[in-house]
């Protein structure tokens, strides 16, 4: 047994306890939001993205809601929602696919 004790053990494995936390705490340096903050708006906010009529409009709606979904997110969730939106807008701007989504500091309505 993991535990080095005999019969059943009285404390849960080390993987069962880590699967009972949030994704940002057990993978601190891949995710950077709390998935609960986020997954209602990412879930609802989708519905905007697969209804678009082109590929590239689909991408400008989805990095909306990656910017939109994070602004008021604590932590480092905003930070890098803003700079996941800022790179794959600059990416796609390289690439002549031209999306006017805003990946500024400002929160939606406090300017």
């Amino acid at each position: 047994p993991w535990s080095g004790q005999e019969g059943a053990p009285t404390t849960p494995h080390p993987s069962v306890a880590a699967s009972a936390l949030p994704l940002n705490l057990r993978y601190p340096e891949q995710i950077k939001c709390n998935p609960l903050d986020t997954k209602g708006c990412i879930e609802r906010c989708h519905g905007n993205v697969f209804v678009q009529p082109s590929e590239m409009l689909k991408m400008c709606a989805m990095i909306r809601c990656i910017a939109d979904c994070t602004q008021q997110s604590p932590g480092q969730c905003f930070d890098m929602g803003k700079q996941a939106c800022q790179l794959i807008r600059s990416a796609m701007h390289a690439n002549k696919q031209y999306c006017m989504v805003d990946c500024s500091d400002d929160v939606e309505g406090s300017t």
